[in-house]
């Protein structure tokens, strides 16, 4: 027996609210259902642009439930990282999301350097799931 990585497909996710995404402001993914999938862990890639001279970041957290419509709130979240914004240039990172719940959406959070949104176009987010295979 020999355990290796097992990848699904990429997926994209709806994240209403993400573009524009003004200072302060939080937005949740849709809720997604790792119940058939069952990852182990994902792969977060987060494209994110945003406005001239901003240098602020957007935190990255995902709230959990066992159940359909059971998520954490805001004050419980399990956080998963940073993507640190570079003015109007693109910027892409990803981040890793070990031991995924049955259930759970991905929140983003904007942290502007200057009290700017996210641009209003070219945001996304994308997962890719990571499962083991007895090879």
């Amino acid at each position: 027996m020999s355990a290796k990585p097992l990848y699904g497909a990429s997926t994209a996710i709806t994240v209403a609210g993400l573009n524009g995404l003004v200072n302060g402001g939080i937005t949740d993914s849709v809720e997604i259902n790792n119940t058939t999938e069952l990852a182990l862990s994902k792969f977060i890639e987060i494209n994110l642009v945003g406005l001239a001279g901003e240098t602020g970041y957007v935190s990255v957290s995902a709230k959990e439930g066992l159940a359909t419509g059971t998520l954490e709130d805001n004050g419980n979240v399990t956080n998963l990282g940073t993507v640190k914004l570079n003015g109007t240039v693109p910027v892409r990172k990803v981040l890793h999301y070990d031991n995924v719940s049955p259930f759970y959406t991905l929140s983003f959070k904007m942290n502007s350097s200057a009290t700017n949104s996210l641009a209003a176009t070219g945001n996304s987010v994308n997962t890719l799931s990571e499962n083991i295979q007895d090879i």
